[in-house]
């Protein structure tokens, strides 16, 4: 049975793979049904992941706990060159996203969060484009990686 076009989905932008290290928290209007363990946060009040794609309609995020869809966040993202531990670092973006999709990817456990950006004026395609060519600068794909 053929699907109908005006159900198919298409990505409005196109996604970059990486892995940068970011930190998120829940944002004020999810923090009432999103209550977060203190023995998960650190002290400064958030949680460490890594974005593992990048596009200007959102990111994906690969973290080890579970937060459930629809959930509002603040991300901030980090640049290779950091550490998270010291938070004397400055982000290379901020910006408040929506949990869209959530995958289970291992049973570490291990979720991918599919998110979108809540003000898109937030994040414009110059920063996205930084925040690449970051990531190539400080961690080129090697010769004979298939993954590119």
């Amino acid at each position: 049975m053929a699907e109908n076009p005006e159900q198919l989905i298409v990505r409005q932008f196109q996604r970059h793979d990486c892995s940068l290290p970011a930190s998120l928290s829940i944002a004020e209007d999810s923090s009432d049904q999103v209550i977060l363990s203190q023995s998960i946060i650190r002290s400064c009040g958030t949680i460490p992941v890594t974005i593992v794609d990048i596009s200007l309609g959102g990111f994906g995020i690969e973290l080890s706990i579970f937060i459930p869809k629809a959930t509002q966040l603040n991300i901030q993202i980090f640049g290779l060159t950091c550490s998270l531990d010291s938070g004397s670092d400055q982000p290379l973006l901020e910006a408040s996203v929506c949990v869209q999709r959530i995958k289970m990817i291992s049973r570490e456990p291990s979720y991918y969060l599919g998110t979108s950006i809540g003000n898109s004026e937030s994040v414009k395609q110059s920063k996205i484009d930084e925040l690449i060519e970051h990531f190539n600068q400080y961690a080129p794909v090697k010769k004979g990686d298939s993954n590119v």
